[in-house]
């Protein structure tokens, strides 16, 4: 009995390769979301956003899940590419949260007629190779990179542009905003530091970059993935509480809350300055008497749905 009792023990600890996604509650978007500094429609729709956890299998987790029909089974290489380390799964999740937050705020706001600018910020990492300079300077996922020596960094393009002609072993400096990731993951940056490191060869086989202006195969690579980082400037104050929850799949169901929110501009009229036209609805024949609302503009105030995701009752 005491051996059974061992050996239950072991493989409840003995961590596999394989994660197991499971699906969880639908949770209502609307009450997570806050929108200060323009009007907003009071009616909500019930717009819902499911959870799915993740979570690395044990031996013993693994021989239950395979008798679960709900659930799904992948691989290591599914989550994470070759050299980067499953420790960085959550920082990559909550990464992507903040990256699905910015674009349905920018997206939602864009739809209903306002102009959102945008501006390239820099090169957001998004993974780190083990065994890499950067993986031995520190950086890590979500830090932001502004600049390579001298060399300002706008983008994902122009990081690589600063590093691929560089012969290997060369000494660069690269300025960064570092990232914090609380543990319920919020994302907040540091004023820019330096790490100071020196390149590699590059590993496996050379590719060519496909960014213009960037010519040839790469010399050498400081062994991260990266993508631009962006700001938007909204016209309003947006918060949405997205505490514990990772992952990028959430940006429709946020995007679609947001539009239902804001979406009284839509009947309400455009910002000044916009030319818009609605077509009138065709009268009808069959009567001399007009019916109520007919011939009038766009539709009923109030009565306007553009976008509706699954209802609940």
């Amino acid at each position: 009995m005491a051996l059974v009792f061992a050996l239950v023990i072991l493989l409840g600890t003995w961590h596999t390769n394989d994660f197991l996604l499971s699906p969880g509650n639908a949770t209502p978007v609307a009450p997570l979301v806050k929108i200060k500094g323009v009007a907003t429609n009071p009616r909500h729709d019930k717009i819902m956003l499911a959870d799915v956890f993740e979570q690395q299998l044990t031996v013993l987790t693994w021989i239950a899940a395979k008798f679960q029909s709900h659930v799904q089974i992948i691989t290591v290489n599914q989550l994470v590419q070759p050299g980067v380390s499953t420790a960085e799964l959550s920082a990559q999740g909550y990464l992507q949260m903040s990256d699905a937050k910015q674009a349905a705020e920018a997206a939602a706001f864009r739809v209903v007629g306002w102009s959102v600018p945008s501006t390239r910020t820099g090169a957001v990492i998004t993974a780190v190779v083990e065994g890499t300079p950067a993986y031995a300077g520190g950086v890590h996922v979500g830090d932001e990179i502004i600049g390579v020596n001298a060399t300002a960094v706008r983008s994902t393009c122009q990081l690589v542009g600063a590093v691929h002609a560089l012969a290997p072993g060369t000494a660069v400096t690269l300025r960064v905003e570092r990232v914090k990731i609380t543990n319920n993951g919020v994302l907040s940056y540091a004023s820019p530091s330096s790490i100071k490191l020196k390149t590699a060869r590059v590993a496996g086989s050379v590719k060519i970059s496909g960014c213009p202006g960037v010519t040839g195969l790469d010399r050498s690579e400081i062994g991260v993935d990266a993508e631009d980082g962006f700001h938007y400037t909204l016209p309003a104050t947006v918060s949405i509480n997205t505490a514990n929850i990772g992952g990028p799949s959430a940006g429709l169901a946020m995007t679609l809350a947001l539009i239902n929110r804001v979406e009284s501009r839509l009947v309400d009229g455009p910002p000044r300055g916009r030319r818009h036209r609605h077509r009138r609805r065709p009268r009808r024949r069959r009567s001399r008497r007009r019916r109520g609302g007919e011939g009038r503009r766009g539709p009923p105030r109030g009565g306007h749905v553009l976008f509706r995701a699954e209802r609940r009752r």
